[in-house]
């Protein structure tokens, strides 16, 4: 196992596409983190284990092991613009349902 610092504004599924390059890896983060859950917040700085003996998608582990050696941080949800969501699906003006 090697450990993996979170980066600021990462969720577990950040965290599992930069190391593993396939999301359907989240199980593995899991089961190597028996404290996380797919509803676990991680904060930065926080450590999470890694099994370096699965190979992954090497293209995309190849895109995130470039941008750490060009010193960027690895990419998040908060590097994208959601725009607006109307949470009031049914248009009655009550989001509180």
């Amino acid at each position: 196992m090697v450990s993996v610092p979170v980066q600021a504004g990462q969720s577990i599924f950040d965290i599992t596409l930069q190391e593993y390059g396939d999301i359907s890896y989240v199980h593995q983060l899991l089961r190597d983190n028996t404290s996380l859950t797919l509803n676990s917040n991680v904060n930065t700085g926080d450590v999470v284990y890694i099994d370096e003996t699965i190979k992954g998608e090497p293209t995309v582990k190849a895109y995130f092991k470039e941008l750490k050696k060009q010193g960027r941080f690895p990419v998040n949800f908060s590097d994208f613009d959601g725009g607006s969501y109307n949470l009031d699906y049914n248009n009655d003006y009550d989001i509180s349902n």
